[in-house]
């Protein structure tokens, strides 16, 4: 190389993918061109087409290379787009005012019975029936900041204090930033579909039977006996089969909800045996009062 001449070197001017690099006159390959070119015909018989020339290969080696990088970020690690993860699945970071779940992005991916998590994943369903795997845990340490390790499903979910959301069915335990089943706000008596609707976790769920149905719009109760015993607002009744456990009390049909009639017998709100429950084989229903007498 004669004295004087530069390294070739686009350092800060080398263009982005897809982007025009603009190369300024006084730049090393300018300086270049020229030196090796000195007379001024020459120079701009030849520069237009040796710059392009120039420009075009440094710009398909430089998107050669960016495009040729593997996607190595594991499950359950940050990322920005689906290029970014092995799996080829990020869970981008939602933002919403001063909310935001999935803080920096998750690489995931579909999984179910025949599609398995890779090792160190579990694979969770959600609330809309779909699939995700994300990263196993067993306590919060084994989670990035951010996220907590739901002990419902042993895995890293979004902290819930941060703005993710814990659906219809659960709440956000604000102490650990996990979703959790809510406390049950039911008395005993009241309609259920779920044990955690109900202050004593046990619903009796609504029953077809043979001659319509039982328990209607379902029945929180609860487990009773001579040393339990029920809430102040129940009765504790014993069935054929020998189970107790707790129902409204009452004192006339009013104080029971639709399709429950006041059994004068025990004081309490019991299903109408008009309409399909069965009063056993040592009483019958009278289909003046649904009552079992």
């Amino acid at each position: 190389m004669a004295q004087g001449h530069s390294t070739l070197s686009i350092g800060p001017q080398r263009a982005a993918c897809g982007q025009r690099a603009d190369f300024p006159p006084n730049s090393n390959i300018m300086q270049y061109l020229w030196l090796s070119h000195p007379t001024a015909e020459r120079f701009c018989a030849m520069c237009t087409r040796q710059i392009v020339t120039a420009l075009l290969l440094l710009t398909l080696a430089a998107c050669s290379s960016a495009d040729s990088t593997p996607a190595t970020v594991a499950v359950g690690q940050a990322c920005t787009s689906d290029t970014n993860c092995s799996s080829g699945l990020c869970i981008r970071e939602a933002q919403s005012g001063t909310s935001v779940s999935w803080t920096g992005g998750s690489c995931s991916q579909s999984c179910g019975t025949s599609t398995a998590c890779p090792e160190g994943a579990e694979c969770v369903t959600f609330s809309d029936g779909t699939s995700f795997c994300l990263t196993k845990c067993a306590a919060g340490g084994d989670c990035r900041t951010a996220y907590v390790c739901s002990g419902a499903v042993a895995a890293c979910l979004p902290d819930c204090r941060l703005g993710f959301s814990c659906g219809a069915s659960l709440t956000c335990d604000q102490s650990t930033g996990n979703c959790v089943v809510a406390a049950g706000t039911r008395a005993v008596g009241e309609n259920c579909t779920l044990n955690a609707e109900c202050q004593s976790s046990l619903c009796t769920p609504e029953q077809s039977t043979t001659s319509g149905k039982q328990w209607a719009g379902g029945y929180c109760t609860q487990q009773c006996s001579t040393t339990t015993a029920c809430p102040a607002s129940a009765t504790c009744i014993t069935y054929a089969d020998g189970s107790s456990y707790c129902a409204g009390s009452c004192a006339v049909n009013s104080d029971c909800r639709t399709d429950y009639v006041c059994a004068a017998i025990v004081r309490a709100c019991l299903p109408d045996c008009r309409q399909g429950w069965s009063c056993g084989t040592a009483l019958t229903c009278n289909t003046s009062t649904g009552t079992c007498g």
